[in-house]
């Protein structure tokens, strides 16, 4: 009976935690399951990727959140011991294949990260525990099957939370920053900030010594309504600077960097445009350009 709670204690809580922390930057786990996938030579897709971030974010709270709450034995510890399967042959691979190498398995997210050796070693655990516990509810029933309404209430919300979370973070942006670059941070201490024009010349102090400067981020080529909110940004929001990837657009007439792509990927955790205004180095406000 100890063992019992205990067991489903840590599982239920690990897998909560592990969803919660990824669900919070599903923009990180989807750029971890886009190197996932090239090294597996599936190559990068930003779609399917996008939609796998949300699927297993989703998933592991979901599954978290049912082994606690009693709802739908067995199903929710044969979810969890299926995860912990798969993705310990994933990380193993990982980790005894060079060709397959990932230093990061991603498993809490860019907050913890944590080494394919680590991790290998912490599903091994867990699927003991969840092998143990497994045997140990064999021939207990769910404790609300009584209450189909009570029980089908509970399963409708635990899912809208679930992956309403990363569902929201990928529509719009991270709710969890962990790409350093958040409000009130000065650039001017951070070694990645740095910006090149085209002919490599260093602009960085024109940045971060302005009193006002906007940093429009390009990640996507702009829409029809994103280049009317970009000329009247810089009609009315002072100095400004395009940072793209280089297979973006470009708006004739503006100052535009291919910039550093890791630099991207931490300014903004999105995959959209986005505008972030700087006074002096210090980030005081970031939002996507199309609700801007």
């Amino acid at each position: 009976m100890v063992f019992r709670g205990l067991g489903r204690a840590i599982l239920g809580i690990t897998f909560i935690f592990s969803g919660l922390l990824k669900g919070l930057d599903p923009y990180g786990l989807s750029l971890k399951i886009d190197e996932y996938l090239q090294v597996y030579g599936i190559g990068p897709s930003s779609a399917c990727a996008d939609i796998l971030s949300i699927f297993l974010c989703g998933l592991e709270m979901l599954l978290g959140s049912m082994l606690l709450l009693g709802l739908m034995k067995p199903f929710p510890i044969l979810g969890i011991l299926s995860m912990l399967s798969f993705f310990t042959v994933l990380t193993a691979l990982s980790t005894f294949i060079p060709q397959y190498r990932i230093e990061e398995c991603g498993c809490f997210g860019n907050l913890f990260p944590m080494s394919s050796e680590k991790s290998l070693f912490k599903n091994g655990v867990l699927i003991v525990i969840a092998a143990l516990y497994l045997f140990s509810e064999r021939n207990i029933t769910c404790a609300n099957c009584n209450n189909f309404l009570l029980e089908a209430f509970t399963l409708v919300l635990v899912v809208s939370i679930s992956f309403g979370i990363p569902v929201y973070g990928t529509l719009q942006q991270s709710i969890l920053d962990t790409g350093g670059y958040k409000i009130g941070v000065d650039v001017k201490s951070m070694p990645t900030f740095r910006i090149v024009d085209n002919q490599y010349r260093d602009i960085t102090d024109t940045v971060t010594k302005a009193s006002n400067f906007i940093i429009l981020v390009q990640k996507q080529s702009f829409t029809t309504e994103e280049r009317k909110r970009v000329s009247h940004i810089s009609h009315n929001k002072g100095p400004l600077v395009v940072l793209r990837y280089e297979a973006c657009d470009t708006i004739p007439g503006l100052p535009n960097y291919v910039s550093n792509p890791n630099l991207l990927k931490s300014l903004i955790r999105s995959r959209h445009n986005a505008v972030i205004e700087m006074s002096n180095g210090t980030i005081q406000k970031k939002k996507l350009l199309h609700g801007y």
